[in-house]
């Protein structure tokens, strides 16, 4: 097969961005579901990653997706200085139901990645984190939000089009063949369920040799 350089638009994926000047932000029903968790008591503020990390770990988890190390965000954290931060929504008692590391490039905000509370689903936590980035953002003299990639028809780019506009994605690709992603090659189905049921532990140890497959 010839060599080649190419430029394709990705069928299976979609970014979403906010641009912070066309306000109100989100739809009807994003905003209301923040309003309903500021309505339950909690509350938006910067977190930590001592916040962070537990519930991204947790979050990959169950999603059957092999986690970054959890020493990566603590580089980045260090590279990007005030560049970084870890952005949360706590419950009344104070802890960490919702929070996202996120990196400033330019004059965009971007979710690195997100973690959270499950059992906390009714509160709305996350509307309520991703209403609260905007205006921090804003504040901080930006232009637009990226919540990031997520595959076509998941509930995570449904949840993320609600405060955002849906954009499609160009994958570049070397060597004449799109490489796609995992799914094509490996029974990625069948390997979510057997992460999901890995021990505690285990699975931490596992996933920054697993993730390189996946991303």
């Amino acid at each position: 097969m010839a060599d080649a350089v190419g430029l394709e638009w990705d069928g299976k994926r979609a970014r979403v961005e906010a641009e912070l000047n066309e306000e109100p932000w989100g739809t009807a029903s994003g905003r209301s579901s923040a309003h309903r968790a500021q309505r339950e008591g909690l509350t938006f503020r910067e977190g930590t990653l001592e916040e962070f990390v537990p519930l991204y770990l947790a979050t990959q988890k169950h999603l059957g997706s092999p986690a970054l190390p959890p020493g990566l965000f603590g580089d980045w954290a260090s590279g990007f200085g005030s560049k970084a931060a870890v952005l949360a929504v706590a419950g009344k008692e104070g802890r960490a139901l919702s929070a996202g590391f996120y990196l400033e490039h330019g004059k965009t905000l971007y979710l690195a990645c997100l973690g959270w509370d499950r059992r906390a689903a009714k509160l709305c936590p996350n509307d309520l984190l991703f209403q609260e980035s905007l205006r921090w953002a804003q504040n901080r003299g930006l232009e637009s939000v990226d919540w990031g990639r997520s595959g076509l028809g998941t509930g995570a780019l449904v949840f993320k089009a609600k405060w955002g506009q849906v954009r499609p994605m160009a994958t570049l690709f070397l060597g004449g063949e799109d490489p796609g992603v995992m799914p094509s090659r490996f029974p990625y189905p069948m390997a979510r369920i057997i992460y999901r049921l890995l021990p505690s532990g285990l699975d931490a140890m596992l996933s920054p040799r697993l993730s390189r497959f996946y991303c």
